[in-house]
């Protein structure tokens, strides 16, 4: 009878440890597993007074968890890797004695199961859905604090100095990455030893009870790869968004134990190549991704969001998903033109922005665009102009989307002073929002245009307050302003440059102070207007100049006016000067040479001592040198007409071209990378001219020629004398003879 109830003990014991092997199987990671407690055995009887520990290795899967081989209570190296922070709680459901009876088969009843200590209706199992009288039960720390306890990054937790007893192993603290928690199951310290080695095949099974209790259960996790992607956007055309090499990035993950997030080993400072970066093996949690600058020489004048935290998660499935818990100002969830998630193809997609600004002149035709040859049209950067002429520019800027978490967006112009002057009052902005549609007023975002004279130059600024610009995020402002060509502009060579220039910040942190390695980004962009001369040199040929040159010859310059240089309101600037085609247009232009069809449009166009002296004679004249300079003039077509000359010289006997129908052509070099913060879109190179298709210099002396007349007689000179005194002896003469006649006849 004692053997019998001793056998049904036996196969009890066997029977509670199928039950609790099944979850429990895992990998030691090879270093630790040795380090756990030596098993101890006994035979035959249990020692009610000993006492013994459980010891658990937490393991993880990402296939399917494993139901064979059951687990043995001792030290293994089963599949998995150790899991961190997994909290187990321990209730003793029997004392010794109530596990000797069960043992022994006094107690009545099937088998036990974890089950059995459960509310009946429970459909999750856990800490909370036990029965009451089993809750009191749990095995606690030396001073009544809760007794559960956590796996280290061996992924190990001990119970020591445990009684006899069956007890009951509850997961009751899981790691994010967990999908699928281990059951609960059942240890009973001790237990019959499963398998006998080697040194003991002469014992039996049955006889060996063994008091320190190893198991591996595990836990279903969930791992995924991400691809980062990185892309630039200028203003707020995603459509048009470029791959960006060299950002770099760190990722954070979320804590198991508490709410804080820590970077990711190996994770630090990763930098984008072909514009991605890809994270592998990520398991279920929540992430988040901050941006933490370039790479050297990668810059390429995208804004960074260094204080933006990108959040994402890993699902069950391993798939990238939104991540809901992470909260807080600078927070970054999925949203459009910022942060995409893609969980179908496991991408994220975090957009930089940049503005742009583009300077361009408007031309005398009124237009301020070209067309290349190959059809496309872009803002036109050269033109030409006179003296005492306002120069229409417009600066076009695209505004990023992100513009009001910056510090800084200024725009400023600069000329040399002696060239060109910014026109007060002549500034407005308007802008249109990133729907194109017009925004009223923007006058809140920069107060007003400041126009100084600073070291030589004229200098516009536009100071805008980013936090104010908003309604125009992802749109356009549009600036316009005049600056008038100065007496003392280039003529031709170079011409007149000017320099536009938009500041804006490197990064959206507002707290950093811009200097150094944070100083704002540059953009700038050029424009030259050029303005021209024509200068002759009058000679005579034979008489009291002949080969010299003559002083004091008088010219008027007349300007042929294109159809398309008349306004709509039939006037035109030239020099500065108003014309109006009712009124200034030249009558006789047929007559003066200056043209063969009437319908043409001449105008005179004064010399400027003529205009200083207030003359009502429009006409320039050449010095003691014989020179007469037109300066600061538009190309077009000019003629000299002669209108006074020197004595015993002719006038010409038509118009003089003043060769000032010229082409010019502006050579640029043109950039798109920023060298230290700064991109210099357009840079003035050269300027060739020709002039009918052949190369010209511009302004270049035109020699005159005037020859002497022929002498005619004077009248009352020396000639009419002569005849007059060959008549007055004529007449005496015949005086003589008849006097002579008379006494002859009076002898006779």
């Amino acid at each position: 009878m004692k053997l019998k109830r001793f056998l049904t003990g036996v196969l009890s014991a066997v029977m509670a440890l199928s039950v609790c092997a099944l979850p429990a199987a895992a990998v030691d990671d090879g270093v630790n597993a040795g380090a756990a407690t030596t098993s101890k055995y006994t035979t035959s009887t249990i020692d009610t007074g000993k006492e013994g520990s459980i010891t658990i290795y937490k393991r993880s899967m990402t296939s399917a968890l494993p139901t064979e081989p059951a687990g043995n209570g001792e030290t293994t190296a089963p599949e998995g890797e150790p899991l961190e922070n997994v909290g187990f709680t321990i209730y003793q459901v029997m004392d010794a004695g109530e596990l000797v009876k069960y043992y022994d088969g006094i107690t009545k009843g099937n088998a036990v199961t974890y089950k059995d200590y459960f509310d009946s209706d429970a459909t999750e199992f856990t800490a909370s859905t036990l029965k009451d009288n089993v809750k009191l039960k749990e095995v606690k720390g030396q001073n009544g604090e809760p007794g559960e306890k956590k796996t280290g990054v061996d992924g190990k937790v001990e119970f020591t100095g445990l009684k006899v007893g069956l007890y009951l192993v509850i997961e009751t603290t899981l790691p994010q990455a967990v999908t699928k928690k281990a059951d609960p199951f059942l240890v009973s310290i001790p237990m019959t030893r499963i398998g006998a080695g080697k040194d003991e095949t002469e014992n039996s099974n049955n006889k060996v009870w063994m008091y320190d209790v190893t198991v591996y259960p595990k836990n279903s996790i969930a791992q995924g790869d991400v691809i980062l992607e990185k892309k630039g956007v200028t203003g707020s055309d995603t459509a048009k968004a470029v791959g960006l090499d060299g950002v770099k990035f760190t990722l954070y993950r979320k804590s198991d134990t508490d709410d804080t997030y820590t970077a990711v080993a190996d994770c630090r400072d990763k930098a984008t190549e072909n514009g991605q970066i890809q994270f592998s093996n990520l398991r279920k949690g929540s992430y988040y991704i901050m941006e933490t600058g370039y790479a050297d020489k990668a810059d390429a004048g995208y804004i960074l969001d260094t204080k933006a935290k990108y959040a994402f998660a890993i699902d069950k499935d391993g798939k990238v998903a939104e991540n809901t818990d992470l909260t807080g100002a600078d927070v970054v969830k999925a949203t459009e033109g910022v942060f995409a998630i893609d969980s179908t193809k496991s991408k994220l997609t975090v957009y930089n922005y940049k503005p742009d600004v583009e300077k361009t002149v408007t031309k005398r035709d009124g237009s301020s665009t070209v067309t290349n040859t190959d059809g496309t049209t872009v803002g036109n950067h050269e033109a030409d102009y006179g003296v005492g002429d306002k120069v229409t520019y417009t600066l076009t800027i695209d505004v990023p989307a992100n513009i009001t978490k910056l510090k800084t967006f200024t725009v400023t112009d600069t000329t040399v002073a002696k060239q060109l002057v910014h026109d007060t009052g002549s500034v407005t902005v308007s802008a249109k929002d990133k729907d194109d549609k017009e925004v009223k007023d923007i006058t809140s975002a920069y107060g007003k245009a400041d126009i100084k004279t600073e070291d030589a130059n004229s200098v516009l600024t536009i100071a805008f307050t980013p936090a104010n610009l908003e309604s125009v995020a992802g749109g356009q402002i549009t600036i316009t302003y005049t600056a008038t060509v100065q007496k003392d502009a280039v003529v031709a060579n170079n011409g007149n440059l000017n320099t536009a220039k938009l500041l804006y910040s490197r990064t959206t942190d507002t707290d950093k102070t811009e200097a150094g390695d944070n100083k704002p980004y540059e953009i700038e962009d050029q424009s030259v207007v050029y303005t021209f001369s024509t200068s002759l040199l009058k000679k005579g040929e034979g008489g009291t100049y002949g080969g010299k040159a003559m002083p004091g010859v008088a010219f008027e310059l007349y300007k042929k006016v294109e159809t398309d240089e008349w306004g709509t309101d039939g006037t035109v600037v030239i020099a500065g000067k108003t014309y109006a085609k009712s009124s200034d247009v030249v009558k006789n232009a047929v007559e003066l040479g200056l043209a063969t069809d009437a319908n043409e449009t001449w105008i005179l166009i004064p010399h400027a001592d003529a205009l200083n002296a207030e003359s009502s004679d429009d006409a320039g004249t050449t010095g003691t040198d014989g020179k007469l300079t037109y300066t600061g003039l538009p190309k077009g077509t000019y003629r000299f007409v002669e209108t006074k000359t020197l004595n015993g010289y002719n006038l010409l006997s038509k118009p003089v071209d003043a060769k000032l129908t010229l082409d010019y052509t502006t050579t640029w070099d043109t950039f798109s990378t920023y060298e230290k913060g700064v991109l210099v879109k357009h840079k003035y190179n050269t300027t060739s001219y020709k002039s009918n298709g052949k190369d010209a210099t511009p302004g270049a002396e035109i020699t005159i020629i005037n020859r002497s007349g022929f002498q005619l007689p004077v009248t009352g000179g020396f000639g009419t004398l002569l005849f007059s005194g060959i008549g007055v002896l004529l007449v005496l003469a015949g005086v003589a003879v008849l006097f002579s006649m008379k006494k002859k006849n009076d002898r006779a």
